[in-house]
């Protein structure tokens, strides 16, 4: 995407340049304008991670910058877009080769905002920007050593309040909205250490197990295994059972916290799909939305095909699917700079323009 974005504005700059219309870069920077808010990164390095920071001007660096796009985490099942955003703000990542704790909101926001779907990890240096090491969607199994594509579900609606995200928000809110994020996510990472890799699910493992000694007599009886075997299926259903409950309440009383934080409202108008098991390969479409004339109708653009869908297709849960959503693109409300159909008559002059 942000090759994509590079292209559209160096043919931009050059058609500007050619037509005598404009000269200099910051009028070649529209594409970036309309796509690029600003971020504030705090990062905090952790005392005792990696080498000494005794010869370290500081252990906490902050820096303002712009940045194309927000990428969300797709790693894990029942997560939403507020959860997925909320990770990438609130993360611990590698500075330097030193565990570190980075903290970000958002000090200006643009009329688009365009959210990659992605499994990322983050580097930093004190002299550079983020390296974001991103792929749509890609994983990598360090057993097979391949790589494999994620098609884990995130939710999202035609809706997205982003008042909860910004630098000027209430610190209180935000104290206490950090305080329940952190929560939630470690009741989710025991969640997903429960539910993930070889053997799982462990409970019916452990049924299983319990069932094939019981019932195949291939060696005598122990009833201390077996006893073991049946009261560790029960607590560790118990327990998934507890997370789960868990999770749920944390995250109604996350949503309840910003109920009323509903200024910055921005509006689904664009959805972009990946279908194929691979990472490497597969095909391409996208949905759009009649902005501004007709919000509750959704274009499906499928190669040279073009019809209209159910609102229900777009927003549709994906999982078990390997068609998903890799990129969201939301409007400001209100900012009037979406116009999907949008049909123009071009004079000689403007379509020689276009031939440049």
């Amino acid at each position: 995407m942000d090759n994509c974005m590079f292209q559209i504005e160096a043919a931009m700059k050059f058609g500007m340049e050619k037509s005598g219309l404009t000269s200099g870069d910051s009028e070649s920077s529209v594409v970036k304008r309309q796509a690029s808010p600003s971020m504030r990164q705090r990062i905090n390095v952790l005392p005792g991670a990696g080498p000494s920071t005794a010869h370290s001007s500081s252990s906490i660096h902050e820096k303002e910058d712009l940045f194309s796009q927000l990428l969300v985490n797709v790693d894990d099942e029942g997560y939403d877009l507020y959860d997925g955003i909320s990770g990438r703000f609130d993360d611990n990542i590698d500075f330097e080769g030193k565990q570190a704790h980075m903290e970000t909101s958002i000090v200006e926001l643009p009329p688009i905002l365009q959210v990659q779907l992605q499994v990322r990890a983050l580097s930093f240096s004190s002299q550079t920007h983020a390296d974001q090491t991103t792929r749509q969607r890609v994983q990598f199994n360090r057993e097979t050593l391949e790589a494999y594509k994620s098609n884990a579900y995130v939710k999202f609606g035609e809706s997205l309040f982003m008042d909860r995200f910004l630098a000027q928000a209430d610190p209180q809110k935000k104290a206490r909205s950090k305080e329940i994020e952190r929560k939630l996510r470690s009741c989710r990472e025991r969640l997903s250490e429960l539910t993930k890799g070889t053997g799982i699910p462990y409970d019916k493992a452990l049924t299983n197990t319990y069932n094939m000694i019981t019932k195949q007599n291939l060696f005598p009886l122990d009833a201390d295994l077996l006893h073991d075997l049946e009261t560790e299926s029960e607590l560790l259903k118990a327990e998934l059972a507890q997370c789960r409950e868990e999770a749920a309440s944390l995250k109604a009383a996350l949503e309840d916290l910003w109920k009323d934080d509903r200024k910055v409202e921005y509006e689904l108008s664009s959805v972009f799909i990946h279908r194929g098991s691979s990472p490497s390969f597969g095909h391409y479409f996208f949905y759009a939305r009649d902005l501004p004339n007709d919000p509750d109708k959704w274009l499906k653009y499928n190669d040279q095909d073009v019809a209209s869908v159910p609102k229900a297709e777009v927003l549709a849960d994906t999982t078990g699917s390997t068609a998903n959503p890799y990129l969201l693109v939301f409007a400001r409300k209100g900012a009037n700079v979406i116009d999907i159909i949008h049909r123009a008559n071009f004079d000689a002059q403007d379509v020689d323009m276009l031939d440049l």
